[in-house]
């Protein structure tokens, strides 16, 4: 069985597109609460999309480490590329 391809949300491209802008801004890696703020939504909402793009291999969090997210490649907002989703054993 083929697994089904999916693209990126807008939301996620959006979040991916802003993590290198509020970066080369501030100096440092945004913060959730930063990416919600510009984008209007709330921080855990970004958080769950962050997660999102985690598992898909397009950022690099540190566990318990404040202000870590960051693009896995340059290229990665750029990503148009599909990618599978396969459910989570429980």
């Amino acid at each position: 069985m083929t697994p089904r391809l999916y693209p990126l949300s807008p939301r996620q491209r959006e979040i991916l597109d802003l993590i290198p802008t509020l970066t080369r801004e501030r100096g440092i890696p945004p913060s959730f609460g930063e990416i919600g703020e510009r984008l209007g939504i709330h921080v855990s909402r970004v958080r769950q999309i962050a997660i999102s793009l985690q598992r898909r291999g397009l950022v690099v969090r540190e566990p318990r480490v404040a202000r870590s997210l960051r693009l896995a490649s340059p290229t990665a907002p750029a990503a148009d590329r599909p990618t599978a989703r396969t459910k989570r054993g429980r």
